[in-house]
């Protein structure tokens, strides 16, 4: 029979004393707060360039006249 997630990690922390498992705890919370502003700052990236390109574009192809044969 396989274990569950629950079991597992009882049987993890259940051989801690108390500021083991705490230090345990601040640990994967700093890891996973970490990973979340890493994504934070991908998606802050991806998004200025998702609202720049467009306005780039316009500039080049209207501004600048390089997609005057198009029109």
């Amino acid at each position: 029979m396989k274990k569950s997630k629950k079991e597992d990690l009882r049987i993890e922390y259940e051989a801690l004393n108390d500021k083991q498992a705490m230090i345990e705890m601040l640990v994967l919370q700093n890891e996973l707060i970490e990973k979340a502003e890493k994504n934070k700052q991908n998606t802050n990236i991806l998004v200025w360039w998702f609202v720049l390109l467009p306005f780039l574009l316009f500039f080049l192809i209207f501004v600048l006249g390089i997609g005057g044969s198009m029109l």
